[in-house]
């Protein structure tokens, strides 16, 4: 989206991701931004320090987020999600819920009000549970919308309920699987996606003003 509409005077998009260690600071050209350093957010019954630095798409107005968080992200190797051997990190249910939860809270700071936040994959599903049950209630975030785009179906996109709990979220039991989770079958009763497209301009009003939460490399 960003490789289409980037040109466009009319249509604001950022994205938000982690910092991962192996992002090159000097080689992106990231820079400190005075309102986003040193947030005080409450998560999991603690407050935390958030640090966000920017920086841009080459050759585009696109502005990128990086959110520092050096405990969680900057010990990552560049599979991210999981070790050499293929196993997927055990935490990565409270990396990407803090990940979600500090991409909204830090929207105030940025002075900067999307019309839509678009949430990519398993990573950032949480985030239009999030927005609803903890910011919507908030002026500055009222009439905000999310899309939410699935790019895959696999073991790694289970929450545990205290990772969820540590946002603020109430999680009714009925809502937690605890059963061994059975894929997903696909079926032509069950298509993935909607074959319904939409115009050109349809599409230019949906981006209009966004932010893309996009935790991937």
């Amino acid at each position: 989206m960003s490789s289409i509409y980037h040109e466009d005077p009319d249509i604001d998009i950022r994205l938000l991701m982690p910092k991962y260690g192996y992002i090159s600071e000097r080689k992106y050209i990231l820079r400190e931004v005075i309102r986003l350093k040193d947030i005080k957010a409450t998560y999991g019954g603690k407050e935390n320090l958030v640090n966000i630095k920017s920086a841009f798409i080459p050759n585009t107005r696109v502005q990128v987020y990086f959110m520092i968080e050096n405990d969680l992200f900057k010990p990552l190797p560049e599979l991210i999600y999981k070790s050499k051997n293929g196993r997927p990190f055990k935490d990565n249910d409270e990396k990407f819920t803090y990940f979600s939860y500090i991409a909204i809270r830090t929207l105030k700071n940025l002075y900067w009000k999307p019309d839509f936040i678009f949430c990519n994959d398993w990573q950032t599903a949480m985030a239009p549970k999030m927005l609803k049950d903890l910011f919507l209630d908030d002026e500055f975030y009222e009439g905000m919308k999310t899309i939410y785009f699935i790019h895959s179906i696999n073991g790694m996109r289970s929450y545990s309920k205290t990772s969820l709990e540590a946002s603020g979220m109430k999680i009714e039991s009925k809502n937690v699987v605890l059963a061994k989770k059975t894929p997903v079958k696909l079926t032509k009763k069950q298509p993935l996606s909607s074959k319904t497209t939409a115009t050109k301009k349809e599409e230019k009003k949906i981006v209009k003003k966004t932010v893309a939460i996009k935790p991937k490399k």
